[in-house]
């Protein structure tokens, strides 16, 4: 289902990830929208974080990364590696506000079915090493 408004204005595109994963550009911004069933499974890993464009939307520059680790098996090992360096990321940038990007470190380091997405991320930054570190030259 297509729908004719996000938090950031008309959709230009829809690509649907999964069933009950889409993810809307517009042209300022964009994000994640889970259906309600998806929304329900990342609210039980994540039952405090507050979303920064509202349930259950989850904007491009961080919270979409917890929808990738939430949902790993619906993403590519690349996009897995990204989703956990953006989160690692929040939780340094984020550390002093009041949206939990430490709490939700913690959460995914410390839950098996989320932690399980991190060796994925690792074993991904480790088979590779010599790509990305070219790329930071």
């Amino acid at each position: 289902m297509l729908l004719s408004s996000t938090p950031w204005g008309p959709p230009d595109t829809r690509h649907e990830v999964a069933p009950g994963i889409c993810f809307y550009s517009t042209p300022s911004h964009g994000g994640y929208h889970l259906s309600a069933d998806r929304f329900n499974t990342f609210r039980q890993f994540f039952p405090d974080f507050r979303l920064f464009a509202g349930d259950p939307w989850f904007e491009e520059d961080c919270d979409a990364a917890l929808v990738i680790l939430t949902f790993a098996t619906e993403f590519s090992d690349q996009d897995v590696f990204l989703a956990a360096q953006s989160i690692r990321a929040c939780a340094q940038y984020f550390r002093d506000s009041d949206r939990g990007w430490q709490q939700v470190l913690t959460m995914i380091i410390h839950n098996e079915t989320l932690a399980g997405a991190l060796q994925r991320a690792d074993k991904f930054r480790l088979d590779h090493a010599e790509n990305l570190s070219n790329s930071r030259k």
